[in-house]
């Protein structure tokens, strides 16, 4: 018997989502006669990289970078949820519920937070969207980098 990670973390996802992807990897690891490792003590590069490695997910635009020839694809979740469906891909722009503006545009010379340089839907859509509404090449006064997905929802609540 030997010991690897298996992690589903990369996005935020309903508890329903969580508890199944939970669920079938156990089901994976008692089919395989595996040991499930701790890998909180990780970030999402050292999970991704790490030898131990079982199964993740990771965002396509790390998957086409820094991650090159250094993982196999073995499958792509299709998620039903809200604003996603059909195997189709969104991404969110948010802002906290108490928050007066409403457009795009009127954020101009606000504080951003994206989920990293690496991120498709963190910072490279957003970074699409953003580009007809630069002034001499920025929108934000300035940027946070949060490090993941859940990291930007927990900047955002506080």
């Amino acid at each position: 018997m030997s010991d690897h990670y298996a992690e589903l973390l990369m996005y935020v996802a309903p508890a329903a989502v969580q508890q199944a992807n939970q669920a079938w990897l156990t089901r994976i690891f008692e089919r395989l006669n595996l040991t499930r490792r701790n890998a909180d003590h990780l970030d999402l590069h050292g999970l991704w990289l790490a030898p131990e490695l079982l199964v993740t997910q990771t965002c396509g635009y790390p998957l086409m970078t820094q991650l090159r020839g250094k993982v196999r694809v073995i499958g792509r979740p299709r998620y039903e949820l809200a604003h996603s469906s059909q195997g189709e891909h969104c991404s969110l722009l948010l802002t906290r519920e108490d928050n007066p503006l409403n457009e795009l545009a009127d954020f101009y010379d606000s504080r951003g937070v994206i989920n990293g340089h690496d991120s498709n839907s963190g910072m490279n859509l957003l970074r699409e969207r953003l580009a007809p509404l630069q002034r001499d090449g920025r929108f934000f006064a300035s940027v946070g980098i949060s490090g993941a997905h859940r990291e930007s929802l927990r900047w955002l609540r506080e």
